[in-house]
């Protein structure tokens, strides 16, 4: 019965260090970024036989800071793996990260004329500070799909 007991005692204490831990993180705070969604436009841009294009993606995603915690820089990377089996990649820094708001962002993309993109990999990286301390901690959201393919002609 004692046995009972201070086994009992024990976890009970091992699982309030663990809720304080996880109470005391809270506080400190973090910084969460979610990605909403991740569309194509298909609308055709001009370009000449054997040259590139341009192809806007347009992304929606959200800042979601918890405690005293603030997003300080952040980094949209987009890849793609095209009709023509290669890759296209394109960055963008992003400086309007409006905490707890839906925001829409477009980052462009440079295609081969006659090339579509298939496949994507979106991935938002950035750094956040807590309040009271210069030390940088990493967030990131990543989000993989396939684009709907292009209208046949």
């Amino acid at each position: 019965m004692i046995r009972r007991l201070t086994m009992f005692a024990a976890i009970t204490m091992l699982l309030s260090m663990v809720a304080l831990a996880q109470d005391a993180e809270q506080m400190n705070g973090k910084v969460t970024i979610v990605i909403n969604s991740v569309n194509i436009n298909r609308t055709p841009a001009p370009a000449s036989p054997g040259k590139t294009r341009t192809v806007t993606v347009d992304f929606q995603w959200l800042c979601q800071p918890t405690g005293k915690a603030r997003l300080v820089t952040l980094e949209a990377m987009l890849e793609t793996i095209n009709t023509d089996g290669k890759r296209s990649q394109a960055s963008k820094k992003l400086i309007d990260w409006t905490e707890n708001r839906p925001i829409d962002t477009r980052i462009d993309l440079p295609m081969t004329d006659g090339v579509f993109a298939r496949d994507f990999t979106l991935t938002l990286r950035g750094q956040f500070k807590r309040e009271g301390s210069e030390q940088l901690l990493g967030t990131a959201a990543t989000r993989k799909g396939t684009f709907p393919p292009p209208p046949r002609k």
